[in-house]
């Protein structure tokens, strides 16, 4: 109930004004509808039953004088009143929702300060301090006292679920992704990201957002994406196309954990987990996997898994999956990458064997054959650095199989021709930087002075 739409503002009464005191400030009226207004404001409050529900969404614990400036403020500055910290938790409660209320425009951050206050006054309220007080003023307006705590309750709650619809259209006002943003950050704040039990009004609040979020959540569910990445990868698709699928893929599980989180971190604070997100942090994880071991994409495992790891927080079973995915994958995932790795190097090795075979046979075209095995060094080097947990081992074997297989070449030439020594030394010189063996790179560097000689007595 609105302070302002309350029966005992609409009457100017205060709850230590009688029966007789009510009844006189509808007497004599006119039939219009507002003197019918004041008539049912008047019937409420005499009703020792109905008078409960204006007296809960009132300000119990100030007096008429009180009441009447707090009143005068929600009217001209209600944006002023959230400085008003020195009430009982009822009368916050119920000043700052009207209050809040007829913010005009008010910015998101200044949104959340507003609610999060509003929930922490609510908190805090007490039958034990608002029954004494409820029944101090009846019994002085001449009203039988309230006996029933049940009843103070209902109504306790009635007027949170009214203050919790009001706070939840004014969040409305703001435009979707300010919503959104400020619905998870006044979770977060009510919550401390999940550690402590959420109260009841933000239980109020996020079961409204979930349902306005519902059809969003439903259209932006990934499944179909982590479907057609599948299809994709069992088709023999690779590269770019199967890269811009996950990279859609983790676009869309971010987007999606954005709208969800508040959803998920309310869950997690009253000890449950919210089933949709398990659903789709299970279906990532399952899908990484499936990249890398039937398919070898270690790029989109290491993209999905890390996207697990930052994006959803507060999932549970997230936390187990990765470490156990970790803990599994530890040893294979150093066995494949090991392999791997033997294998461009194995690979490199052939190249340079088949150009020093190519070098040997073709002595005309051995200078042709180390050209192209510079050409294809660095390639060979960057590729193997690239790897995760490169090791250092597999670098060098390359390098010396470069060296060598350079050297190779040059020794193939049956003769130097004179204007080809120069040429000849550069390659010798490349060959030497390559070189991570010191055995080969004296080797060459002997054999490069032999050509400089050479090249000298020309």
């Amino acid at each position: 109930m609105d302070l302002l739409k309350n029966p005992f503002n609409l009457l100017k009464v205060s709850p230590r004004d009688s029966q007789q005191r009510i009844m006189e400030t509808v007497s004599g009226d006119g039939q219009g509808s507002v003197s019918q207004m004041r008539r049912d404001a008047a019937y409420t409050l005499c009703d020792p039953f109905k008078r409960l529900r204006a007296e809960v969404a009132w300000l119990p614990g100030l007096d008429a004088s009180q009441v009447e400036i707090l009143l005068g403020r929600l009217k001209k500055a209600p944006e002023m009143l959230i400085r008003e910290e020195n009430l009982l938790p009822t009368a916050r409660v119920n000043l700052l929702t009207s209050a809040f209320k007829r913010i005009k425009e008010p910015p998101a951050a200044v949104m959340v300060h507003w609610v999060t206050a509003i929930i922490d006054a609510y908190g805090k309220v007490s039958l034990d301090i608002l029954m004494p007080l409820i029944n101090a003023a009846r019994s002085a307006a001449g009203f039988p006292v309230v006996s029933d705590r049940k009843a103070v309750q209902a109504e306790v709650v009635r007027q949170r679920i009214t203050c919790s619809t009001a706070i939840f259209r004014k969040l409305t006002e703001l435009p979707d992704d300010d919503f959104r943003q400020a619905v998870t950050e006044i979770v977060d704040l009510e919550t401390e990201q999940g550690k402590h039990k959420a109260p009841d009004m933000l239980n109020d609040l996020v079961s409204r957002y979930q349902r306005r979020e519902k059809d969003f959540l439903y259209e932006s569910y990934p499944e179909n994406l982590v479907n057609k990445l599948a299809s994709m990868a069992r088709e023999g698709q690779t590269g770019d196309p199967l890269t811009s699928v996950a990279d859609a893929l983790a676009a869309s599980a971010k987007a999606w954990d954005r709208i969800a989180r508040p959803i998920r971190i309310f869950a997690v604070s009253r000890g449950g987990d919210d089933n949709a997100s398990e659903r789709i942090a299970g279906l990532i994880h399952n899908t990484a996997v499936d990249m890398y071991v039937m398919y070898g994409r270690e790029d989109i495992f290491y993209k999905f898994m890390t996207l697990l790891k930052e994006t959803f927080t507060g999932v549970t079973c997230v936390a187990y999956l990765v470490s156990g995915t970790d803990r599994a994958f530890a040893g294979f995932v150093s066995r494949v990458e090991e392999e791997r790795q033997k294998k461009l190097r194995d690979e490199a090795a052939a190249f340079c064997r088949n150009a020093v075979d190519a070098a040997k046979s073709s002595p005309a075209c051995a200078l042709e054959q180390a050209k192209q095995i510079l050409g294809r060094a660095p390639s060979l080097i960057s590729t193997l650095r690239s790897r995760r947990e490169v090791r250092q081992e597999n670098i060098s074997a390359v390098s010396d199989c470069i060296a060598q297989s350079l050297l190779a070449c040059v020794l193939a030439m049956k003769d130097i021709r004179p204007d080809g020594a120069e040429e000849v030394d550069s390659i010798l010189n490349s060959a030497v930087l390559y070189a991570e063996s010191e055995n080969i790179k004296s080797e060459i560097c002997e054999f490069s002075f032999q050509v400089q000689g050479f090249g000298a007595t020309l």
